[in-house]
């Protein structure tokens, strides 16, 4: 995943929203994965506003927000998770 990060950071500053957007969603997964969910959540919000800023909103983007709406809750559950085992 490391490798993968890298390059999805260099993606993400690119000017095509659409690119930048998926690179963003990429890495709000990647980091998911590797249980960073703070990055994950900063990461998810960068791609919607790429996404936000297309003039026409692709199917993409109800993926990004169904995706959001999941990671919401797996951070939460992972805070309660947290707590209950006191990590």
């Amino acid at each position: 995943w490391d490798a993968m990060i890298i390059l999805w950071e260099e993606i993400a500053k690119e000017e095509d929203d659409k690119l930048a957007g998926r690179a963003c969603y990429n890495l709000a997964l990647a980091y998911e994965v590797k249980e960073d969910f703070m990055a994950a959540n900063q990461w998810i919000r960068k791609s919607i506003f790429h996404y936000k800023k297309m003039k026409s909103k692709s199917v993409e983007f109800e993926m990004v927000k169904e995706y959001t709406m999941e990671l919401i809750k797996r951070t939460k559950n992972k805070k309660k998770l947290d707590l209950f085992f006191k990590e």
